[in-house]
């Protein structure tokens, strides 16, 4: 849309351009007294005076281009001043109702509008042709990626590490997120903005629904016996046979569970106490022990069988029916084996299986 005014290259709302006629010229154009081209963008924006006399449009025509052209020739030393008014558009200009843009859009300096207030010094959002948003991210992989700091939640302070920060409308309660490099694990922190030293709780699907962790490490093995008949496993107790083990933490070939994660953990494990290899019956006159043991030591959780009372000795002879459990702290890495101390105590075993000796346990939290 075309206007009248003051133009981007700087010239007024009109020029004046004066000449002075020959002898029945008709032609005005180029430079005229005050040696300034005539330049002329839109006929219908010119008018044409005679010796001070404005012309009828009859008068004269544009139809050549920058030039005026008389329908009568003038007289010499007529003056013709011819007056141009000069147009500019703004065909892509934004009206202040509104519109659509449809191209890119850059702007350098401070945005601020009903809703957003950008004071940013460097690309905080990036939107890709994917319609992916980045935080932080300028190429983001997922609908919404955001970037934080890889450390672990500090445990003072209002200085908060993460990438992700849940608030309320009112008050200092917030729920944080991120991830800490350094442990390799992502974390999540109820917590007071003013105070990180003060934690909350941090309920999932309080109003009910199930909760599940399909990969907490958990495990289950046995003992199975190849020999074809009775006998009895004595020493380090190696569980050659996994039925469950989730995150692949135990190994058959050592009797080994080994840590994936810090964390508390627990243990179970039963099965028929004998004597020697051949798994006779428990004698008398003698205890039957066993023990789990963390990274090769003891660590008091025990199982001890005194035969026919509670001082060592007496007259029963008969199998032990040996169970033990444990709730232990462990670093990831630790281990947990299982072992009969005493030189003369084994597990019973045979063809059928029903006796089979069993280690278990999961990670707790």
């Amino acid at each position: 849309m075309p206007y009248i005014g003051k133009s981007s290259d700087g010239f007024g709302i009109r020029e004046r351009y004066r000449y002075s006629a020959s002898g029945s010229q008709t032609a005005f154009t180029g430079s005229d007294l005050d040696s300034k081209t005539l330049q002329i963008d839109s006929g219908s924006l010119v008018d044409v005076y005679l010796n001070g006399v404005l012309l009828d449009t009859a008068d004269y025509n544009t139809s050549t281009a920058n030039t005026v052209t008389l329908t009568s020739g003038a007289t010499a030393s007529d003056e013709v001043m011819i007056v141009v008014y000069d147009v500019f558009s703004l065909s892509d200009a934004m009206p202040k109702t509104g519109g659509t843009f449809t191209g890119a859009v850059t702007h350098t300096g401070a945005f601020t509008s009903v809703g957003i207030d950008d004071n940013a010094d460097a690309t905080a959002i990036t939107i890709d042709s994917s319609e992916r948003v980045g935080v932080a991210n300028t190429s983001p992989l997922v609908k919404l990626d955001v970037t934080g700091s890889n450390s672990p939640p500090p445990t003072s302070g209002t200085s908060q590490t993460g990438s992700l920060r849940l608030g309320q409308g009112a008050g200092n309660g917030v729920v944080d997120m991120g991830f800490d490099t350094t442990n390799t694990q992502g974390w999540i922190q109820a917590t007071n903005k003013a105070n990180l030293a003060t934690n909350y709780k941090l309920t999932l699907n309080p109003n009910g629904g199930a909760v599940t962790i399909p990969k907490q490490p958990c495990f289950r093995a046995r003992r199975t016996n190849t020999a074809g008949t009775t006998q009895g496993f004595q020493g380090n107790i190696i569980f050659d046979s996994k039925t469950l083990d989730l995150g692949n933490n135990y190994t058959t070939s050592n009797g080994r569970f080994t840590a994936p994660v810090d964390g508390t953990y627990y243990f179970s494990h039963a099965g028929l106490g004998s004597s020697g290899t051949g798994a006779s019956i428990h004698s008398s006159g003698a205890s039957w022990h066993l023990e789990f043991l963390k990274n090769g030591s003891r660590t008091g959780f025990q199982f001890y069988h005194y035969a026919n009372n509670p001082t060592a000795g007496g007259t029963q002879s008969e199998y032990v029916n040996a169970y033990v459990d444990m709730v232990i702290t462990l670093s990831a890495g630790d281990y947990i084996t299982i072992q009969l101390p005493d030189g003369t105590d084994s597990y019973y075993s045979d063809t059928s299986t029903y006796y089979d000796t069993y280690f278990q346990g999961f990670l707790i939290g």
